[in-house]
């Protein structure tokens, strides 16, 4: 039988929000800021999108990863189903009044779908 990860990701989202503790995480991209790594050329579209049920991780669960997760002001989760469209570095991001470009992302893709993104925003 198999398992929905995504439905998973969703549910364990509703009940943190229905406990009170998620927030809403607004990112915001400008035209031109995605830039491709092989060709250089700067394209993307401009947009944002705001995720009403994000979950702030704590210090303890980012232990043993890289200075970039640490030093971020705040890492976030989000389901990757609560998203218009994938955020990528240097996006901006507002999470409790406080904005900062995403520095870091990571993919939670157990099954080799994207159920969920972790997202480090900087000061």
């Amino acid at each position: 039988m198999p398992v929905n990860l995504s439905s998973i990701v969703q549910n364990a989202l509703a009940a943190a929000a229905k406990a009170g503790l998620t927030g809403a995480l607004t990112v915001t991209r400008a035209t031109g800021t995605v830039v491709d790594p092989l060709t250089g050329t700067a394209t993307g579209r401009s947009g944002a999108q705001t995720i009403t049920q994000a979950l702030a991780m704590t210090p303890q669960q980012l232990r043993g990863r890289s200075n970039v997760w640490l030093e971020a002001s705040v890492v976030v989760m989000v389901a990757a189903n609560d998203l218009e469209w994938t955020p990528s570095i240097n996006d901006l991001a507002t999470w409790a009044g406080r904005t900062g470009a995403i520095t870091a992302m990571q993919l939670l893709a157990p099954a080799g779908t994207v159920v969920a993104y972790e997202l480090a925003v900087g000061a």
